[in-house]
């Protein structure tokens, strides 16, 4: 491991996951209709991860966002 402020590769996998999640929610939602299940998968998916994503943010030494943007 590199000392320093970067991120985890595990968050990053989160961050990109989620991003895709609901990359495929966006796409596919007017197409199948919203309340398709692959569609309420993804977007359950995406809110799953964003939140895990933001618990492991302000719960780490080095987050993935500055400090000035939580107060």
């Amino acid at each position: 491991m590199r000392p320093g402020p970067t991120a985890s590769r595990s968050a990053w996998r989160i961050a990109i996951t989620a991003l895709a999640a609901i990359r495929f929610a966006v796409i596919e939602g007017p197409e199948q209709g919203w309340t398709a299940p692959p569609v309420l998968v993804a977007i359950t998916i995406a809110y799953a991860l964003a939140a895990v994503a933001a618990w492991r943010s302000v719960w780490r030494t080095n987050p993935r966002r500055p400090a000035y943007l939580s107060s």
